[in-house]
């Protein structure tokens, strides 16, 4: 299935702004981009680091 997430973010983000393209949490452009079912996208470190920080 990452394959189709990969496809789908590429789809989400060929029609958008720089602004659009960037992670909520870093700000800056998606490195190594993971897109949720929720359709939310967020840099694969930044959401690692969210989680980890969650369960502590």
């Amino acid at each position: 299935l990452p394959g189709v997430f990969s496809a789908l973010l590429r789809e989400k983000m060929s029609s958008r702004s720089e602004e659009d393209l960037s992670c909520p949490v870093c700000h800056d452009i998606f490195k190594d981009p993971v897109l949720l079912s929720c359709s939310h996208s967020f840099c694969r470190d930044c959401l690692q680091s969210w989680w980890r920080e969650k369960q502590t």
